[in-house]
Formats: structure tokens, C-alpha cells, sequence
């Protein structure tokens, strides 16, 4: 699929649903250019944060 999505110049969205402490995480994210975390605390709104290898930035937690 990724070979697919590179030779077309298109966009992929992946889902790996496990923890961003997993080691797998830091194994694959320098393969991609953003990686979106998303958490949902008790009694409130689900949120997201981007990770930016590129430039070492980590945004601040958003409500989705």
C-alpha cells in the first residue's frame, strides 16, 4: 500500500493502535513525515497532538 501511495504522490493514514511509549512507535515514526496521538481522558473531550520528526516539535494537546 505505501508503495502504492509514494508512486502517486498521494497521502496514507495508519492506524496502530498501541501506546506511544510502545518501542514499535519510535521504531516506525521516523518512516513518516506527522504522527497524530490521540487520548480521551475520563470525563472528557477526546484530543489529539502532532508529532513532527522532521523538526523535533511535538504540538500541545487539542480537543478534537
Amino acid at each position: 500500500m505505501t508503495e502504492a501511495i509514494v508512486k502517486s504522490g498521494g497521502m496514507g493514514h495508519y492506524r496502530l493502535p498501541v501506546p506511544d511509549d510502545d518501542s514499535l512507535v519510535g521504531r516506525l515514526s521516523p518512516l513518516f513525515d506527522a504522527r497524530i496521538e490521540l487520548r480521551q481522558e475520563p470525563g472528557q473531550p477526546p484530543e489529539h497532538r502532532w508529532h513532527v520528526p522532521a523538526y523535533n516539535e511535538t504540538t500541545i494537546w487539542v480537543r478534537l
